[in-house]
């Protein structure tokens, strides 16, 4: 090119492609790196154990409710794996080509909603956003469901654009594969509800319309599970609010809105933390009041704000929903809207601020990446296994307490089988979910102890099985693992 000659339309969007390809690659890059160093924790062993135990029949029909989410992500999980091999490495690879690829949509999106300068910011910010790194090496339905908000956000704005009747049939399988992949989706489709506002009249007719839809489309699963799910969410709760519940939903609020933006998960200065957030906030404020008929900046508000206000709406109708506090997993499907409406801001804040921002977001998360990839950050069941393995014997039961901690467990133990109602027997397993004295009392003389601090506390509070092991049982090996996990062998202490 000659100096002075100005780049052709054709040009443009080459480079704008090209550039598009390099971040996804660079993002796709930090979701691979070392994605299989740590073993599974308890949660990821959970989808792993459903994808490979349960039948196609099992999932869809909500019988193992113990996996605590509906089907989708384990069904693709369970596809995937079918390919790509039985191991937790491959598990983990889904969700990191997911994550990227999540990257790709939303500067695919950005670039329909906004332009070419705000699809690259974008894209920018979400591939190098430690959070969305985190979830992206996980084996859970989260790398999935930010694919689909993605898909969404782009099928409303092109809907509300150009009113085309493909769209509208895409959107609801879209969103009828968020409803079964989690269930906080359903506060996407309240976003998807109040966006209908600002569409023609017939369009929003046909929103509507494709909403309830799609709700129809997961109402036989919702059905199976309600009595369950609502009998979880309800046990122990409140059902009655004051004002004080009003105000602690006030201060839950405040202290939330943030969180998906930020690296929550590994600890930065409070000072940078709040630099962040009080600028990016400022910035998408400055936009917001700038821009205020722009009807794709509001969609992508209510994106962003109406979950968090839907998900307590409903939790002051119940009474407070201990159980379901706030985290930033619950709202994954946040973020990307979230990242596209600061992209968005920071090409039209004056630049000393819209590159001041750009710069503490970069350090915040290029600060919470080097520590997730520097220290543990999971609990080590692999280690735990490989120091039970030469112990066992037929003759020596497992002790697992809690019970459930038995799948992480299994997954990295060959020689011990998961069945319906946990661990069962090619070797004596015993899960521990009855911590009584008259339990306690019937323990075999030798024993191996599999214990996870860290979830026992949830289910013998007041610590009767190791005050019983303590007084009765002399350790013969004993190894900690980093997540609060023991692996202990030990022997009836003698008689006096």
């Amino acid at each position: 090119m000659l100096p002075g000659q100005k780049l052709s339309d054709e040009q443009k969007r080459l480079l704008f492609y090209a550039a598009l390809l390099l971040i996804t690659l660079a993002g796709l890059s930090l979701r691979l790196y070392k994605l299989n160093d740590e073993s599974l924790w308890l949660d990821e062993a959970i989808a792993y154990k459903a994808a490979t135990r349960f039948t196609v029949r099992e999932l869809l029909s909500g019988e193992q409710r113990v996996i605590g989410s509906p089907p989708l992500h384990y069904l693709v999980l369970k596809l995937w794996m079918r390919f790509a091999g039985i191991t937790s490495g491959s598990a983990r690879l889904l969700s990191a080509l997911l994550g990227a690829g999540t990257v790709l949509l939303l500067g695919l999106c950005t670039e329909e909603l906004f332009g070419r300068p705000s699809a690259l910011l974008g894209t920018l910010l979400l591939s190098f956003s430690a959070t969305h790194v985190y979830f992206s090496q996980e084996v859970r339905m989260y790398a999935l469901l930010g694919v689909e908000a993605v898909l969404s956000l782009y099928l409303i704005a092109r809907l509300q654009r150009d009113n085309r009747q493909r769209d509208l049939l895409f959107l609801t399988v879209v969103n009828a594969a968020g409803l079964y992949t989690h269930y906080y989706y359903a506060f996407t489709l309240v976003a998807q509800a109040a966006a209908a506002a600002l569409c023609q009249r017939r369009t929003r007719i046909l929103l509507l319309a494709s909403l309830m839809l799609s709700g129809l489309v997961y109402l036989p699963f919702g059905l199976t599970v309600a009595d369950s799910e609502l009998a979880l969410g309800m046990a122990g709760h409140s059902r009655s609010f004051g004002r004080a519940d009003l105000l602690s939903t006030a201060e839950e609020l405040t202290g939330v809105l943030p969180a998906p933006l930020l690296p929550f998960y590994r600890g930065i200065p409070r000072g940078l933390e709040m630099a962040v957030f009080v600028s990016a906030a400022l910035t998408m404020a400055i936009a917001a009041l700038r821009n205020r008929n722009d009807t794709s900046l509001r969609i992508l508000l209510f994106y962003v704000i109406m979950p968090f206000f839907a998900l307590k709406g409903v939790e002051l109708l119940i009474g407070p929903f201990h159980q379901n506090d706030f985290a930033p997993r619950y709202f994954f499907a946040v973020l990307p809207p979230l990242l596209i409406l600061l992209a968005r801001s920071l090409t039209l804040a004056p630049r000393l601020l819209a590159g001041s921002v750009l710069l503490l977001l970069l350090l915040a998360n290029a600060a919470a990446l080097s520590a997730h990839f520097a220290y543990a950050t999971k609990e080590d069941w692999r280690g735990a296994a490989s120091a039970l393995y030469p112990l066992l014997s037929p003759e020596t039961p497992i002790i697992v307490a809690p019970d459930y901690v038995a799948v992480p467990l299994s997954v990295y133990l060959p020689n011990v089988q998961f069945a319906r109602n946990g661990l069962s027997v090619r070797l004596r397993v015993m899960p521990m979910a009855d911590t009584s004295p008259g339990t306690l009392a019937k323990l075999p003389d030798e024993l191996l102890l599999v214990v996870s601090f860290r979830h026992l506390r949830d289910t013998d509070a007041d610590g009767a099985l190791l005050r019983y092991l303590a007084q009765e049982y002399d350790p013969l090996d004993e190894q900690l693992f980093w997540g609060e996990i023991m692996v202990m062998r030990a022997r009836r202490k003698a008689a006096p």
